[in-house]
């Protein structure tokens, strides 16, 4: 992960590969584009209906093999997004972070992405309240906002793990990746609450499931840590509250 040269597009076409560009402080999906450069041409898609239409549109002339529209994609967001959905500030949209992309190892068309949620529990601390995960069927994987669902990341994993362990293998794979990711993801959580200040009441930790083909087995591989978690599906989570209730237990005393 890393800021994008100013040279983009030029960066791109000489290191052929997949390669996710996104706002750097987030936007729900929004402004995610997809550039697989295969050293000779550069080509981009999004999931995000704003962003795709752009390119759509956009003039590109064939000289510049692509370089023009990822240079517009990544400096010229406020041309095409829409600013009462992307909930970004205007002085941050033209931030970007530049990453190769995280395998899209599907089950079906399903792509699944979890979230393990820490909440604050008292003034200084925060507790580790488990995982749900997103559901994703967008070509692209770059999700935004309106087109994913929940569900408890035992039925994600199970879904994922469907046609690639065998049946009488599958609670003990689901039970030790669990065990596993709650583990991995608690010692990023004691890493960052020293970093949050006292109006962020919740963050989460969001990765992707990936099949590795040698080792027979599931990963997560990090995408983000999430500051603000607008909302949880009711029901995913015991002891899930919402930001609204935080504020109202915690503002007072912080």
């Amino acid at each position: 992960m890393e800021t994008p040269p100013e040279d983009l597009g030029a960066y791109l076409l000489a290191r052929p590969g997949v390669y996710i560009l996104k706002p750097r402080f987030g936007s729900n999906g929004m402004a995610v584009v997809r550039i697989e450069s295969d050293g000779t041409v550069l080509r981009v898609a999004s999931d995000c209906p704003d962003t795709a239409c752009y390119i759509d549109e956009y003039p590109t002339h064939l000289s510049q093999r692509g370089q023009d529209v990822v240079r517009s994609l990544a400096t010229e967001r406020l041309r095409y997004l829409n600013r009462a959905t992307v909930g970004i500030p205007e002085q941050l949209v033209a931030l970007s972070i530049l990453e190769r992309e995280i395998p899209a190892d599907r089950a079906g068309c399903e792509l699944f992405e979890p979230r393990v949620i820490f909440q604050r529990r008292t003034k200084d601390k925060f507790e580790l309240l488990g995982a749900i995960s997103k559901v994703i069927e967008t070509p692209i994987s770059a999700v935004v906002a309106r087109d994913f669902e929940e569900i408890s990341f035992q039925e994600a994993l199970t879904r994922f793990l469907k046609r690639r362990v065998p049946a009488e293998q599958k609670s003990g794979q689901v039970d030790e990746f669990h065990a596993r990711l709650m583990r991995d993801c608690e010692r990023a959580g004691e890493t960052v609450t020293p970093l949050i200040g006292a109006e962020t009441h919740q963050f989460g930790v969001d990765g992707r499931l990936t099949w590795n083909a040698e080792k027979r087995r599931c990963e997560f591989w990090f995408l983000e840590f999430q500051f603000g978690i607008g909302s949880v599906t009711p029901g995913l989570l015991t002891g899930y509250r919402t930001p609204a209730e935080l504020r109202r237990i915690f503002d007072a005393t912080t």
